[in-house]
């Protein structure tokens, strides 16, 4: 008798842990739901996106220099620590003549800008030129003038780059201005930090970003 009233006793025990267990769950889960509700909208904010830092123009600093000559005025943007002379100089190996030649010159960086007279509309075409009287005015290439180009576009026009130099190795940038002249812009190795002798690459950069200022005027 004994043991038939201790099974029934003992399923009792079991169900009613089973049924506290659950119970607490419950209440458990209950109290969480409740907590995450009283938690106001307006504190849940998500991270502010950060935007991006304006880029500065630094050329809207510089100074501007301007030229005229056949008729036509054509400026660039030149940095403010840079001084500018300008002069003459000869130009071409056949029938040499004085153009005009202007020298800018900071204490890290120089360049000088000729005008050279052009049969040729494009820059192209102006260097065929000046190959021909290379080869046929010296026994080698002496300046190294039918070395390989980089096209350019700058203020619509289709200007070349090129490295030249065979003593003094120098970056050229060649912009026609009309169909009877053309900016000859160009920067050398000397008194750069070079290690090789070239001429350095932030050098080139900055001769493209100055020409790149150009604008051109009838």
């Amino acid at each position: 008798m004994t043991q038939k009233g201790f099974a029934p006793l003992l399923i009792i025990l079991v169900l009613g842990v089973l049924a506290a267990c659950t119970g607490g769950l419950f209440y458990l889960n209950s109290q969480k739901l409740k907590a995450d509700q009283t938690i106001p909208p307006d504190s849940i904010r998500p991270t502010p996106l950060l935007s991006p830092s304006p880029q500065v123009d630094e050329t809207s600093k510089w100074k501007t220099f301007s030229h005229t000559d056949s008729g036509i005025t054509w400026q660039i943007q030149y940095p403010e620590d840079e001084t500018v002379t300008l002069g003459m100089e000869l130009y071409g190996r056949v029938n040499n003549s004085s153009v005009p030649s202007i020298d800018f010159i900071s204490s890290n960086f120089k360049f000088n800008l000729l005008i050279v007279p052009s049969s040729s509309e494009t820059a192209q075409g102006w260097l065929n030129t000046l190959i021909q009287e290379e080869k046929d005015n010296c026994t080698v290439d002496c300046s190294g003038f039918s070395g390989p180009t980089q096209p350019l576009t700058i203020n619509g026009k289709d200007a070349l780059t090129q490295n030249t130099g065979s003593g003094v190795p120098t970056f050229n940038l060649y912009i026609p201005l009309t169909k009877n002249n053309l900016i000859w812009a160009s920067t050398n190795s000397i008194g750069t930090d070079s290690s090789d002798g070239s001429v350095p690459q932030v050098s080139k950069d900055m001769l493209i970003k100055i020409m790149s200022t150009l604008k051109i005027q009838s």
